[in-house]
């Protein structure tokens, strides 16, 4: 009877104290996606996102192929870990220089580089797997600059599959960078209803992910959008430039589910209670036919009405459950498969299932090979013969 807890500053914190959880987990989110599974799962708290939806949108790859299988539009990228004679060939797929080369986690911009020519290309990656020590992704460039600003790109904040915020922010001249926090600038912006489309589809595409910060860059060239990134963790910065406090509608939503969760989860965890508890006594009850069935086999007792006498007291199900663990019980003494292979196909005679026994010994043979499995079928044909001619019984 072990108990759930978490502890923080040597103190075990109080479940009854926290209702909701709004993650808000920027670094070593592993450790911190296990704290929220443990806190939904086990403690009944609401969370926002689960710690499965954390750790897979924090792999931009991982997230990529799922976003892809769903129809939604991604760059076209690779994930690479060494460079071979295919890189050339991968660079020619992805449409030729400039390209982007980020890492598969990170955040705020963090380790993206634009490589624009094969020699700076080969240094960089050289630099990311030597001293770096990590896969990387190689994506085609999706030009969003102008002549007079850097990149651009658009923030949607979302919550229970609706878009609350948006913000288009733009780059430094010559940047492709738009991140708020490296000098970039926001502003509020209404998006068409195809990215707004793309937005919810990407959240509802990860189980899970109750509210979610979504990156989106739409081509200069053909206007079409691409979705970028989910962020579990996005950055505060959109309340300022929209003077909207989207945390507002967030936390309004969280306090109205977490009451429905913690329903659920009580009830859930009150059937999962009483399966155990009628687990236990299923237990005993086998248990119980069990030892009938060995005394009545020490003591010399006629097995055939005796098991039938038995299966009438406990019923079908106690029964066959008794026989295996009896059978059990044999294969642990003796170490002898042959012998606990042999007694169940006569237990099977025995209850009526003569016609099931080939089908009931062939679920054996994975377990303890065909060899024994036939040797004991071959060993009951003999003696169901030898009854046939002698009368004896088996």
């Amino acid at each position: 009877h072990g108990k759930d807890e978490i502890w923080l500053n040597g103190e075990p914190l109080e479940q009854k104290k926290f209702d909701v959880v709004i993650p808000r987990l920027h670094k070593d989110r592993a450790h911190g996606s296990r704290v929220l599974r443990h806190m939904a799962e086990n403690l009944g708290a609401y969370c926002l996102q689960s710690g499965r939806a954390v750790d897979l949108v924090s792999d931009k790859f991982r997230t990529a192929q799922l976003l892809a299988s769903k129809g939604i539009r991604v760059i076209k990228q690779f994930l690479c870990k060494t460079i071979d004679e295919d890189f050339d060939a991968i660079i020619e797929k992805l449409g030729g220089y400039p390209v982007i080369a980020k890492p598969v986690g990170g955040s705020q911009g963090k380790g993206i580089i634009l490589l624009e020519s094969p020699l700076s290309a080969r240094h960089i990656i050289e630099y990311l797997l030597l001293e770096a020590k990590t896969a990387f992704l190689l994506q085609s460039f999706v030009e969003t600059r102008t002549e007079k600003t850097g990149g651009t790109d658009l923030r949607l904040v979302l919550c229970n599959g609706k878009v609350i915020s948006c913000m288009k922010r733009t780059a430094p001249a010559g940047s492709i960078k738009a991140n708020l926090s490296i000098n970039a600038v926001g502003e509020k912006y209404t998006p068409s209803k195809e990215i707004l489309k793309m937005a919810v589809d990407a959240v509802d595409a990860v189980e899970g992910l109750t509210m979610a910060g979504i990156d989106i860059i739409v081509c200069n060239k053909t206007n079409k959008p691409y979705l970028v990134e989910i962020n579990s963790a996005f950055g505060s910065k959109i309340v300022k430039v929209l003077n909207y406090n989207h945390w507002i509608d967030i936390v309004a939503f969280a306090a109205n589910e977490a009451p429905k969760y913690r329903r659920s989860w009580e009830a859930s965890e009150a059937e999962k209670r009483e399966a155990q508890a009628s687990n236990q006594q299923m237990k005993e009850l086998v248990t119980a036919c069990a030892n009938d069935l060995q005394q009545a086999r020490n003591s010399g007792a006629d097995m055939k009405y005796a098991k039938r006498h038995f299966f009438d007291k406990y019923g079908p199900v106690v029964f066959d459950q008794a026989l295996n663990e009896i059978d059990q019980r044999a294969a642990i003494k003796n170490n002898d498969p042959f012998s606990f292979i042999y007694d169940k196909i006569v237990h099977w005679k025995d209850l009526g299932y003569e016609h099931e026994i080939d089908k009931r010994a062939a679920e054996l043979v994975p377990v303890y090979g065909k060899k024994v499995v036939d040797e004991a079928l071959a060993m009951y044909a003999k003696m169901k013969k030898r009854k046939k001619e002698t009368g004896l019984y088996i």
